[in-house]
């Protein structure tokens, strides 16, 4: 039997239409976004920070040195089907030792796309044989997004006589060497306060 030619053009219009629907972009959550946003710019480090002493459990102390800030902000860089656009962030701050061979760098970023909001932290050891690790935690699943670390939320951390609020304990899974970086202490608004070895020498702001 001769098929019309009119209903083959309303099934092809159906098929286009079913596959539109399918990907098109679902709304942004403006609100989600907006919070997360909010959220993640209470975790840059303030201007007034700046290096500091730290001093390890055996009395020792040293600075620890921040080389470099940076933040960028982008007004429009996403853009969904329902008219709605949202922009990105990204910060990072550096730190290195004065003494013990580690150098750490934090990363901020917000964005509505995949990639979403998260901190991630990069560790060099700066002795051979250098190691470098990274490590990835997500503000909206508040988990870590790799098996490198495990990362943990403290409501309160005392580090020395000092006492912090909304801070991140994030431990690699793996460490080999005495003097390698095994856990990071991040506090929202102030930045590291302290780090621990693989040979449980703990340095803390002084």
């Amino acid at each position: 039997m001769k098929r019309s030619p009119l209903i083959g053009s309303i099934t092809l219009l159906l098929l286009i239409s079913t596959f539109w629907a399918c990907t098109k972009d679902a709304c942004f959550d403006m609100a989600q976004l907006d919070f997360y946003s909010a959220e993640i710019s209470n975790w840059y480090v303030n201007d007034s920070i700046e290096s500091f002493s730290i001093i390890d459990n055996n009395g020792i102390s040293q600075t620890l040195q921040i080389t470099g800030r940076d933040l960028r902000i982008t007004d429009k860089s996403a853009y969904d089907d329902c008219g709605n656009s949202f922009g990105s962030s990204y910060y990072s701050i550096s730190y290195k030792t004065s003494v013990s061979p580690t150098s750490l760098t934090v990363y901020i970023m917000g964005s509505a796309l995949d990639d979403g909001f998260h901190l991630r932290l990069n560790y060099n050891r700066r002795i051979e044989p250098i190691v470098g690790k990274e490590t990835v935690y997500d503000f909206v699943t508040k988990q870590s997004r790799d098996n490198v670390s495990e990362v943990e939320y403290l409501e309160n951390f005392q580090v020395n006589e000092h006492e912090f609020s909304d801070v991140l304990e994030i431990t690699f899974s793996n460490t080999s060497f005495d003097n390698e970086v095994k856990a990071v202490y991040f506090a929202k608004g102030f930045g590291i306060v302290k780090f621990v070895t693989q040979n449980g020498s703990e340095f803390g702001i002084k």
